[in-house]
């Protein structure tokens, strides 16, 4: 696994917020001190399968062993769409706390069930990608990336470490970006035109329509007969929204027809053959 592929993450640091510590005493009055924070860094997930970037469905949960050291710090999280910023009380010295080599680990968990179909990850195993930032050169920095297999299925894609011994802080210090980003699948892409026989002389068009082999006769598996046009080792990235546009010209009892617009390849439908990962659309004239 490339360490170009996975998220996108920034490291920013000494960011002011105040947050509120509300306590309650016994005759159930509460007390409130307003407290100032600094931010010690904050996380953003990126996937070029979506429409501008930004990851979706995906939330970022504290590891059972790091809530209890955020509790400790009395560190608070902030999520905002694809961010998580983690904070710190204003008070408290950044240096001393990277002194004590402490390592903050968050789980990244999917919502949509379809998130390993468009995402370029391995399509017949369970694991999870784990980054870190044991390695990082430079401002921005890549995090490196490892696979790893888990036994069970899960919900859990992937686990940031962020050791804090690794932060290039200083008092000084500028905000520091860490980056890594999630890669849309790329796959082969088949088009299958079921049509009456008065339509004819099929032909794709489009930019990358040189890419596609066809049109040849190919049967469904209910027996229908349709006509394919197939990108064979050519691959395209899954895209939520369309990045080509594609057409069909075809004749209709002889007589030129306008030509239509071809859908998009979707995540849904992908199947295996003959070691390729296929996108399937079929479209009935």
């Amino acid at each position: 696994m490339k360490n170009s592929k996975y998220i996108t993450l920034l490291i920013l640091l000494s960011v002011s917020v105040s947050f509120s510590n509300t306590t309650a005493g016994v005759n159930t009055k509460k007390t409130t001190t307003m407290v100032d924070y600094k931010r010690l860094f904050k996380i953003e997930l990126r996937h070029s399968y979506f429409k501008e970037g930004k990851l979706r469905g995906v939330t970022l949960q504290p590891t059972e062993a790091s809530a209890p050291l955020l509790q400790e710090f009395d560190m608070r999280i902030m999520l905002q769409e694809n961010f998580l910023n983690v904070y710190l009380p204003e008070t408290t010295s950044v240096l001393d706390l990277i002194a004590l080599g402490i390592t903050l680990q968050f789980n990244m968990v999917s919502q949509d069930p379809i998130f390993i179909n468009y995402t370029e990850l391995p399509m017949n195993e369970q694991g999870i990608v784990l980054f870190k930032n044991d390695s990082a050169l430079g401002n921005p920095a890549q995090l490196s990336t490892t696979y790893q297999t888990t036994a069970n299925p899960s919900q859990t894609v992937g686990r940031i470490s962020i050791a804090l011994a690794n932060l290039p802080y200083t008092n000084n210090q500028e905000p520091f970006t860490y980056i890594a980003q999630f890669t849309a699948r790329a796959v082969a892409v088949k088009y299958l035109f079921v049509a009456p026989p008065s339509i004819t002389q099929l032909k794709m068009q489009g930019d990358d329509a040189a890419l596609f082999s066809g049109p040849f006769p190919f049967v469904l598996e209910n027996g229908t007969n349709a006509q394919v046009f197939d990108s064979g080792t050519n691959l395209f990235p899954l895209s939520e929204v369309p990045t080509v546009q594609r057409t069909l010209e075809f004749l209709s009892n002889a007589v030129p027809a306008a030509s239509i617009k071809l859908p998009t390849p979707s995540p849904e439908t992908l199947r295996i053959e003959n070691d390729r990962i296929v996108a399937p659309v079929y479209v009935y004239l």
